[in-house]
């Protein structure tokens, strides 16, 4: 089945090229782009695809050529350009917002290509879902972190904690979730160890034993998706079986995977700012931190780490002396 995939005309009066790339049979990639995102492509190649790309490992059956999957589809072209003009704009000492409005452009156009994508397409779109995924989810870290006073945002550690930043991750989560994760994790809890720290996550209980059911429920469900995502950033891991390490629990698809999977009724209790929702999400920032620390997540570990702290003061603060911790952070005391 032919795949038709266009993006709208750039302004009159701007010069444009038209990128129709060599594609296999079955797909027909055609997009109009101005001159600038040329350079935006070249910038990518030279500088913004190297700074990121610790984000795909290349020992992994997951690691793939972005630019090349974007020459295929065009919505990855359209997150290598976002994401290009991000890097500029956290780089470049001129033209900050210009960069940022041309990269929100991209990326929004990204969005609706994938969502207008049909579900016979996914088979062929598997790497490119992937990819984009995690464009999507450096834009969102970067435009919400270290660029958000660009926009006119509140600070970061305003922004950190709040379900907004959330959703946009989880925006293309329908698309992506078949193919983005071909190994079932309940059949993978059985197959590996949790890490070493792994009692600190299991005390966070502790905060929500006593509450109804459901609340219990929401609170468990989201305690296992994160034990699960610091278990695959925490490096090797004992697994039952000979078995090769599936692409699926590579470290940004960990958390992608936490993100997209959260139930929207614990996002609620993060938006209401319940104890046990904020502590658990101290523990996410806290293993952001295990990732390196590039130009788009800059600052955000210790802003969620903070900002948990903060909210919730003194008393709770023994069930997150492990986040201050690891992000060496030290602002409040436990009673």
């Amino acid at each position: 089945m032919r795949e038709q995939q266009t993006s709208p005309s750039p302004p009159s009066g701007h010069s444009s090229v038209a990128f129709t790339p060599d594609t296999p049979p079955y797909r027909h990639v055609v997009g109009d782009f101005e001159l600038q995102d040329l350079g935006l492509s070249h910038h990518w190649t030279v500088h913004t695809g190297r700074s990121i790309s610790h984000c795909w490992s290349t020992e992994s059956p997951c690691g793939v050529d972005i630019f090349r999957l974007g020459t295929d589809h065009l919505f990855v072209m359209y997150g290598i350009l976002s994401v290009a003009s991000l890097y500029l704009a956290s780089h470049e000492p001129i033209d900050k917002k210009r960069y940022l409005e041309t990269a929100e452009m991209h990326h929004k156009h990204g969005i609706e290509q994938v969502l207008q994508l049909g579900w016979d397409c996914m088979d062929d779109s598997g790497d490119a879902l992937r990819a984009f995924s995690t464009l999507n989810l450096i834009y969102t870290l970067a435009t919400f972190g270290p660029l958000a006073t660009l926009k006119g945002d509140s600070s970061q550690d305003k922004l950190s904690n709040s379900p907004q930043w959330i959703r946009q991750v989880r925006a293309i989560a329908p698309n992506v979730d078949i193919c983005q994760y071909p190994t079932p994790l309940d059949q993978m809890d059985g197959r590996m160890d949790f890490a070493a720290e792994d009692d600190y996550f299991v005390r966070i209980r502790e905060t929500f034993r006593d509450s109804h059911a459901s609340d219990v429920e929401v609170y468990d469900s989201a305690l296992l998706l994160l034990r699960r995502c610091h278990s695959h950033l925490s490096g090797p891991r004992s697994y039952h079986g000979d078995i090769t390490t599936p692409c699926d629990i590579d470290g940004w698809y960990a958390l992608l995977h936490f993100l997209c999977h959260l139930s929207e009724e614990y996002i609620e209790k993060l938006h209401q700012r319940q104890p046990p929702a904020l502590i658990i999400f101290s523990f996410f920032g806290a293993i952001l931190s295990l990732q390196e620390e590039t130009w788009f997540i800059k600052g955000w570990a210790r802003s969620i780490v903070a900002t948990v702290d903060t909210v919730l003061g003194s008393y709770w603060a023994q069930y997150t002396e492990w986040c201050r911790d690891i992000v060496a952070l030290r602002c409040i005391e436990a009673e």
